[in-house]
């Protein structure tokens, strides 16, 4: 291949095209970079107004919360664990499971109010579905029972769900053909 025949000069002006193309995309990005810092630096007013608008948000949020916590104490007031597993018992739970699943829940996820068996496991108490499958192992384990590998975890939406849950699995000692001769 000759290369003595080459118009490079059309690569020439190609390549300055280019050149002179990515100079101006890095002068307008330079440009944006100082409008920033100018707007940040000298007229700080916008910034600072909207940072009282992020802490001001916060704290009415913060302060809802605390209410909402208050009102909760003071409508479970005399409530505690053994209000809990009596009325989970005469339900037909099983009250080691109750037990199990109301420490869990309370010290697990730092529930500083009384916990009833139809809270909302998500929205009142803040336990997610992941956190309830990593914990059910242990859970299981505390309660003398064995995950059944053929058992789906279906949506379990309050505290009551999850006591049934648990208590459905079965006993270390019991088999799967005991379970359905019962």
């Amino acid at each position: 291949m000759d290369l003595s025949n080459i118009d490079w000069s059309a690569y020439w002006d190609q390549a300055m095209q280019y050149w002179a193309l990515a100079a101006q995309r890095w002068e307008e990005m330079t440009h944006s970079c100082d409008q920033l810092t100018h707007w940040l630096t000298n007229d700080g007013s916008a910034f600072t107004a909207f940072l009282v608008f992020l802490a001001i948000c916060y704290a009415v949020v913060s302060y809802a919360a605390r209410g909402q916590k208050k009102q909760l104490w003071e409508y479970r007031a005399g409530y505690d664990m053994d209000s809990f597993v009596r009325e989970m018992t005469a339900a037909g739970h099983d009250a080691e499971v109750s037990r199990t699943v109301y420490r869990y829940i309370e010290n697990m996820h730092r529930i500083d109010f009384p916990i009833l068996p139809g809270d909302d496991l998500y929205t009142v108490l803040g336990v997610t579905d992941e956190s309830v499958r990593r914990a059910m192992p242990s859970l299981l384990q505390a309660t003398g029972r064995e995950p059944n590998v053929g058992r789906l975890m279906k949506q379990l939406t309050t505290v009551e769900d999850l006591v049934t849950f648990v208590a459905s699995a079965p006993l270390v000692t019991e088999t799967v053909w005991q379970m359905q001769t019962a």
